[in-house]
């Protein structure tokens, strides 16, 4: 295993525990996992390429994966919270360097870098909103970020993620707050890394005129970061999914039949809170995939396939 598969693959573990897994997610679940999400993110990238060569560009940029996304209201409230975040962070940190660098009685100077700052920050921002207004017909998405609704996943991720905490030791809640931190690319996982650990992940088999199958796009920086985004949100929905499967077994009997994946509680809770101790299974993540692209179960059991075919379905899109 090469030294990147083997970064990431404590990455996957740190958040799968992060969104839900116990402390210590087994390695065979990591590898199953890491796989899904190779394959995601790179179905993401060429699909988002595919949108941007439309547009007459070979790079792919952040408003192609957006556009990507224009059915999924919830999923680009979360995607725009994110970058909101992030935005505010890097100019915090930005105004955190440049105050440090003034000199003490330079009070002026400073109340200017602050003001230039803010703008920059209000620029960043509306360029974001003019990407959401682009692709919102109706008006909704843009009502929806000033007046955000409930979004029954986002609270399902953090009420487990505040029954988890509230069970632990201070060192296994630092441990936890990190594992909730983890991501794809930060401070110390750069961009190119995230790429060339993508890159192993394509099919290099010889087509019919002898070349490679695929190749992967040129993807601009700020592209890359919601690409990342969209990969460690894949691990989240894995795992969700994982859960319920695991959830499901609690009210059911061995051998009995299966039933479409659900938010409902489970029906013995000391059951629950047993397995919630125990490691993800990879047997788990197959099923719960199995039955999220089965096309038996309908949007009202919970998950759907519709769309693109199996191999080109996007989970976080």
């Amino acid at each position: 295993m090469s030294e990147t598969e083997q970064i990431y693959l404590h990455e996957i573990q740190l958040m799968m525990h992060g969104c839900g897994d116990c402390a210590k997610p087994l390695q065979s679940t990591a590898k199953v996992v890491a796989s899904i999400v190779q394959q995601q993110a790179l179905n993401i990238a060429w699909r988002a390429e595919e949108q941007a060569i439309r547009r007459g560009f070979k790079t792919v940029t952040p408003r192609d994966i957006i556009f990507l996304m224009r059915n999924n209201p919830d999923k680009l409230r979360r995607l725009y919270s994110y970058l909101s975040v992030k935005e505010m962070r890097t100019n915090f940190t930005s105004l955190a360097g440049s105050d440090v660098m003034e000199a003490a009685g330079e009070e002026m100077e400073g109340d200017v870098s602050n003001f230039k700052g803010e703008s920059a920050k209000k620029s960043r921002l509306a360029s974001l909103r003019d990407m959401f207004t682009e692709i919102d017909t109706s008006g909704e998405l843009i009502d929806s970020l000033n007046s955000p609704s409930l979004d029954p996943i986002r609270q399902k991720r953090e009420q487990r993620a505040d029954s988890m905490s509230q069970s632990l030791d201070p060192a296994g809640y630092f441990e936890f707050s990190n594992a909730r931190r983890a991501a794809f690319v930060n401070s110390k996982l750069t961009q190119h890394r995230f790429l060339e650990w993508l890159t192993l992940g394509i099919d290099t088999s010889q087509g019919l005129a002898g070349e490679p199958h695929v190749t992967l796009p040129r993807i601009s920086s700020p592209a890359i970061d919601i690409l990342a985004y969209l990969a460690k949100e894949t691990v989240a929905m894995l795992v969700d999914f994982a859960l319920m499967v695991r959830q499901d077994s609690c009210g059911t009997f061995p051998g009995g039949p299966l039933r479409p994946l659900t938010l409902r509680p489970p029906s013995n809770s000391n059951t629950a809170n047993v397995l919630e101790k125990l490691p993800i299974t990879p047997a788990e993540i197959r099923e719960a995939l199995r039955r999220y692209w089965s096309p038996v179960f309908t949007q009202s059991a919970g998950l759907v396939r519709a769309g693109p075919p199996l191999s080109n379905q996007l989970m976080a899109c």
